[in-house]
């Protein structure tokens, strides 16, 4: 283990090292790329003691059991549930466009962290310098707003709602007003 950069493990915070922590990692993952040196099945290798030693904490510390969570229920997923379900849309990658509608646009930097992290390659990419990507241009037309200054028009007719200055204010069957609905739609 001496030749593994400690900057990688997890870390274990206590102020009595004679009262041991528990520790309950099933279905952590962990890339091949930043797994230890000896690194097993159980992956216990892979935790220190926070600021006292290099040397890995002692494995009475590791539990096959997780605490119970306070509060109502949450699924928990296991790790490659949540890669499936995260990495599609992680970032900020949505926007609104010229007819009032949300977008998807991942420049090539984020595009190849994600993929990087699909396919378990994520160490290079966090270690390798990048620059600015050039983001694509473009301007709206001149009718973008005509009925209502902060709701565009093809938003409005794609919704069957006929502008004026106020419509914005509006409170819809949601409970939002309709500019919220029209600005949270990037958030779907």
């Amino acid at each position: 283990i001496s030749s593994l950069d400690f900057n990688d493990l997890h870390k274990v915070w206590t102020n009595d090292i004679s009262v041991p922590a528990e520790i309950y990692q099933a279905d952590n993952y962990y890339s091949p790329g930043l797994r230890p040196p000896n690194y097993s099945s159980d992956n216990t290798s892979d935790w220190q003691k926070f600021n006292v030693s290099p040397n890995p904490v002692p494995s009475s510390w590791f539990v096959n059991q997780a605490r119970p969570l306070n509060g109502r229920p949450v699924p928990v997923l296991s790790s490659a549930q949540l890669k499936a379900e995260l990495l599609p849309g992680v970032g900020a990658n949505r926007y609104i466009d010229n007819s009032g509608q949300a977008g998807f646009y991942r420049d090539p930097i984020d595009t190849k962290y994600a993929n990087d992290i699909a396919t378990g390659n994520h160490r290079a990419s966090e270690r390798a310098g990048t620059g600015i990507p050039s983001m694509p241009a473009s301007s709206r037309p001149a009718t973008f707003y005509q009925s209502n200054p902060h709701i565009p028009e093809a938003y409005l007719s794609s919704r069957g709602i006929t502008g004026n200055a106020t419509i914005h204010n509006q409170v819809m069957p949601s409970g939002y007003t309709l500019l919220e609905e029209y600005t949270n739609q990037i958030d779907n």
